[in-house]
């Protein structure tokens, strides 16, 4: 099976830069999107990875969503609502 890319940066795009500049911003607020499927944040390396950063970065909030339309990678799934 050929593995599912879903994030497409260009080449010179560096994600350490990124998370170092959002160290720096006062009342930062994340706002993440959490997909299930052959491409999963909501469990194991990529979710354990994700939550780490948050726990670094303290964040004023963060905000979940999941997909409400239909992607353009069929098998990325939306996450069930887990309830409050």
């Amino acid at each position: 099976m050929t593995p599912v890319v879903v994030n497409r940066p260009i080449e010179t795009f560096q994600f350490g830069e990124i998370l170092d500049g959002l160290e720096s911003i006062p009342g930062l607020i994340i706002q993440s999107m959490m997909i299930d499927g052959n491409v999963s944040n909501i469990h194991g390396h990529a979710y354990e990875c994700w939550a780490s950063k948050l726990k670094e970065l303290h964040p004023l909030k963060v905000q979940i969503y999941s997909t409400d339309r239909p992607t353009a990678v069929g098998s990325v799934k939306q996450i069930s609502h887990p309830g409050c």
